[in-house]
């Protein structure tokens, strides 16, 4: 099921046991400032009941400082809660980002869903 979440973006949602999966779609021409994204996802996992979230990045531009402060944001909310964020799909561009920000080891990478529900992350020859 695809839902607005907000300006710009669209989430289409589905779940499985223990965890809600969201893969982010943007949308720049519906877009005007830098929406908030945190509270409309953790409002997605309250109302489906669930505090395990993968959120799936395959679609999202390169990440702002405003969209990092928001995953951190959720990233709080979620795991204050006893649950856990995951993130798959993420472009090399964003996940170079997320390690200048010294939040890689808060937002481990996944290649898709399967793995981030099972925690596996092949590693990469150096």
């Amino acid at each position: 099921m695809d839902q607005q979440i907000a300006p710009g973006w669209t989430a289409e949602l589905s779940s499985g046991p223990d965890w809600l999966f969201v893969r982010l779609y943007w949308n720049p021409a519906d877009c005007g400032q830098s929406p908030d994204l945190a509270e409309p996802i953790w409002q997605l996992l309250q109302t489906n009941m669930q505090n395990r979230l993968v959120l799936e990045t395959e679609n999202v531009p390169l990440l702002s400082s405003h969209l990092v402060g928001e995953l951190v944001r959720l990233h709080k909310l979620i795991v204050e809660q006893g649950g856990m964020v995951r993130l798959s799909g993420t472009s090399d561009e964003n996940q170079d980002i997320l390690r200048t920000a010294q939040l890689a080891d808060r937002f481990p990478q996944f290649g898709n869903r399967e793995e981030a529900v099972m925690g596996y992350r092949p590693r990469k020859p150096r």
